[in-house]
Parts: structure tokens; C-alpha cells; sequence
């Protein structure tokens, strides 16, 4: 039965669209881990727009969620949403997802979702929703029938040489196509424990994905020595800093560490 769900993965059976699509990054995880194709997005920003209309070319762009028909809007079995972070994040001014205006567009994903009734959704958001707004995200789940299950990775986690800790929700319903979907992504994901290289793939006249090349680099980073984690940027840093240059908490601003990482180099 596994090999069969994983022959309808790569043959695209599964749908999967998006909300707040920013620049796809969480949209391209999601189907590196459960295959299947986006069938529509929906993010009104006009920058964004640009971004999705190369990626994605043909993918319908459905615009504003706020003011969205859901009755007009198709199906899917995964519903990704990276909704905006500005009032829960703590670089803003932490009204949260209930008094702030841009993360409050959580009530209308959640309109979308009691809809549209995907079997599996996927939420992301920065680290500080564990305390202005999971209980919320969680409530509103459970409330219209998923059950969910979060965790928080870091970009470090990967090899990245920064911090940039994210939370990632993973809600599912009872239905048997959440079962199955679940079921083949991790037996897919048995492959970053101890699978072929991207090289023997190919050698052995494999196709090779988007998640091979995931789990070629984190393999590759994670048997590397550790990073040195760089300070989270901040639109204060300017372009501009000198080696003694320190933040409000008296850590390293990211130009400050730069400069020292590169005397490093030098020396």
C-alpha cells in the first residue's frame, strides 16, 4: 500500500494551496516532503505577486483572503499558511493575533480552513507566537476538528550560520487521506537517516527531487563542523558597522560580526 501512495505522490494526486504565500519557501518544503501540485495561492501584496507569477506561472493568484468568496474556492487535500508574523514577532509591537491587525488575519485562515476542510494543514510562524498566539492557533483547530502537533526549528538546525527559530504546526483531521499522507511522508522521510547519496541516485538511473537535494545538504552541513551563528539581521543595522558595535542587549549587531568574521578569515 505505501508503494502505491508513493507511486500517486509522484504521479501529483495530491493538491495543495496556499495562504500569505510570501515568497513560496514553506510551500516548496511542503511538497518536497508530501509531493503533489499547488493548485492556487492567494497573497495580495504587489511585490509578492511578481515573485509568485514566476514561480508559479499558471497557478491561479487568488488575492486578498480577507475578502475571499470560499464557496468559489476549490478544494484541497493541503492547506499551507505562513501568516503574517509583524504583531506577534518581537521586533514589532506585540499586540499578538488578537488586538494586532495584520497577524488577526489568522480568523480569516481559519474561516478558509472550517471550509474548505483540508485533511492536512501546515502553519508557520516566528518563535515568539509560543507566547503571543499558539494557544490561540491550537483553540481554533481543535475547535473545527484537527488534532495538531508543533515544533520549533532553527535555520542552525540545517547548517545555516544563524539562528531564524521558526514554529511549525502540522494539523490533521481523521479522515483516511490525512492517514495516508502522514503515513508516506515519513516513510519518505526515512531516507534522511540513511539513504543513497544525490550521486548514487542518479547513477542508478533514479530520478532525483527536490527532497534528495534537501537531504544531500543537511547531510552534508550536519557532519560539518558547527557553524558560528551570525546575528538575526534587523532593518536598524543599516549597511554600515565597526567591530564594536553592539545591539541594545549588548550582543554583536549583524554588520559588527561580519567585519570580525572577516578579520578572522584574514588572520
Amino acid at each position: 500500500m505505501e508503494e502505491d501512495l508513493k507511486i500517486a505522490i509522484k504521479a501529483k494526486s495530491v493538491s495543495l494551496a496556499t495562504l500569505c504565500t510570501g515568497y513560496g519557501g514553506l510551500d516548496m518544503a511542503v511538497m518536497a516532503v508530501f509531493g503533489g501540485k499547488l493548485m492556487w495561492c492567494a497573497d495580495n501584496d504587489r511585490h509578492v505577486t511578481r515573485i509568485i507569477a514566476a514561480r508559479y506561472p499558471g497557478v491561479p493568484n487568488l488575492g486578498d483572503l480577507t475578502v475571499l468568496d470560499w464557496s468559489n474556492v476549490a478544494p484541497v487535500d493541503i492547506l499551507c499558511a505562513g501568516f503574517p508574523c509583524q504583531d506577534i514577532s518581537s521586533s514589532g509591537k506585540r499586540l499578538g493575533i488578537e488586538k494586532g491587525e495584520r497577524s488577526g488575519i489568522w480568523k480569516n485562515i481559519v474561516e478558509g480552513i472550517r471550509y474548505l476542510r483540508p485533511s492536512i494543514i501546515i502553519v508557520e510562524n516566528v518563535s515568539a507566537i509560543r507566547s503571543r498566539g499558539l494557544g490561540r492557533v491550537l483553540g481554533d483547530l481543535a475547535s473545527i476538528g484537527y488534532d495538531t502537533v508543533w515544533t520549533s526549528v532553527r535555520a542552525s538546525d540545517v547548517g545555516a550560520p544563524h539562528r531564524r527559530e521558526r514554529v511549525f504546526i502540522l494539523g490533521y483531521s481523521q479522515e483516511t487521506k490525512a492517514r495516508e499522507l502522514l503515513t508516506t511522508a515519513h516513510t519518505c522521510s526515512q531516507r534522511w537517516a540513511g539513504g543513497q547519496s544525490v550521486a548514487k541516485r542518479r547513477a542508478g538511473g533514479h530520478q532525483v527531487d527536490l527532497s534528495d537535494l534537501v537531504i544531500s545538504l543537511y547531510r552534508e552541513n550536519s557532519q560539518k563542523q558547527r557553524y558560528v551563528l551570525l546575528p538575526t539581521p534587523l532593518a536598524s543595522n543599516g549597511t554600515k558597522g565597526s567591530p564594536k558595535q553592539k545591539s541594545s542587549t549588548g550582543r554583536p549587531v549583524l554588520p559588527s560580526a561580519m567585519i570580525e568574521l572577516a578579520a578572522d578569515q584574514s588572520a
